[in-house]
């Protein structure tokens, strides 16, 4: 599986990249960063790989420097397979980024988000063995250093991993083709279905990074970036217009979903269709007035971290009486989970597979459907 690295040089050089069974041949190097199958690692005193079988690896990173006495020492293995399908049933069988979790620490407390995630699992500090693994050393960097190799990094996403796919399952260029598109998802029960998009929405009732809109149908790829994430915060909101979905009383039996397709994370981010602190993120019910949010409810799942297709769910939810005009409101927050490095989250759009569906009837008059959308 290949491997994206930054050296950390005073060249300010873009990716350079590597095929894993390589990594052992690189030599001495002080990394930067590194990314596989779009989550970028950084921040870390060091970097390993572990080559697995069937085109599999593990990525370690490792925090136990004299920043980190003992006590707060920690680090994150993820073991990475090749793209595939999603043997989680609720994403349908879905070409996915699929990724298993281990958290090694002397103090988890940090770590409380991810205690839910049944791909997450926490082991004493005391269990980790970095000789398992080809280490290469991180480096510290001025705040200006660090801005200027970021910068310089062009923006990979984890559809460009699949290279052992069948070309069938590729675009043009190479990248995973839009799943939803091929069936690969369950279908919704509900009759409205909306798509994220990276138009600009005026009609929202909290305050994030970006403000982007909702509207029914896809439209031409495109990407929106949240950056500079060193604590809670609400990174996205995603609005539909006033009526949408037309609905006067949401109902209150079935799920609703979102689908995220997040190209690109850094692995210290824990996020979703959550609160983390006193930043919001949730399903939302607001009301035409721009600035009143009259409802909002979390999605069931843990926190998310890293690439891929994200499916954030609720379930029988208990809404209340409202009006045709009350609008959907979709909130993205988000948290560095650990005391070091910026933390960033691309989200791409306007895709079959950035979708919101819930139970909702249809718009029932044709007119009215054209007014509202």
């Amino acid at each position: 599986m290949k491997i994206h690295y930054q050296v950390a040089s005073s060249d300010f050089l873009d990716w350079n990249v590597v095929d894993s069974k390589d990594w052992t041949g690189l030599g001495c190097l002080f990394i930067n960063a590194i990314c596989v199958q779009g989550d970028i690692w950084q921040g870390y005193d060091v970097y390993g790989v572990k080559n697995l079988s069937n085109g599999a690896l593990e990525v370690v990173g490792c925090c136990d420097s004299k920043d980190w006495p003992p006590g707060t020492r920690w680090a994150r293995v993820v073991k990475y397979v090749p793209l595939g399908p999603d043997p989680r049933p609720e994403y349908g069988g879905a070409i996915n980024s699929y990724k298993i979790t281990e958290i090694y620490a002397d103090n988890f407390s940090a770590f409380s988000y991810h205690k839910k995630d049944s791909l997450c699992c926490f082991k004493p500090w005391e269990d980790l063995y970095l000789n398992r693994y080809c280490c290469k050393n991180g480096i510290w960097l001025s705040d200006k250093q660090f801005d200027d190799l970021d910068k310089k990094r062009s923006k990979r996403s984890w559809r460009e991993w699949g290279e052992h796919l069948s070309v069938e399952e590729l675009d043009k260029n190479g990248l995973v083709l839009d799943q939803s598109s091929l069936g690969r998802k369950v279908e919704p029960k509900g009759t409205q279905t909306f798509i994220m998009r990276t138009g600009t929405s005026f009609y929202y009732a909290h305050t994030a990074q970006k403000v982007h809109s909702i509207l029914k149908g896809f439209g031409t790829e495109d990407t929106t970036v949240a950056s500079d994430i060193t604590g809670d915060e609400t990174l996205f909101i995603f609005c539909a217009k006033p009526g949408a979905p037309w609905v006067a009383h949401w109902p209150n039996n079935g799920v609703y979903r979102c689908q995220i397709d997040v190209s690109s994370a850094t692995t210290d981010l824990a996020y979703g269709l959550k609160n983390f602190g006193s930043s919001p993120g949730h399903f939302g019910r607001t009301s035409k007035e721009h600035g009143t949010c009259l409802q909002a409810i979390q999605q069931a799942e843990a926190s998310f971290t890293g690439s891929g297709l994200k499916l954030a769910t609720i379930t029988n939810p208990s809404w209340s009486l409202g009006s045709h005009f009350d609008q959907l409101e979709i909130l993205i927050a988000g948290t560095r989970t650990t005391g070091h490095s910026k933390q960033s989250l691309t989200l791409r759009l306007n895709r079959p597979d950035d979708y919101i569906d819930g139970p909702w009837e249809p718009v029932p008059c044709v007119t009215q459907a054209m007014l509202v959308f």
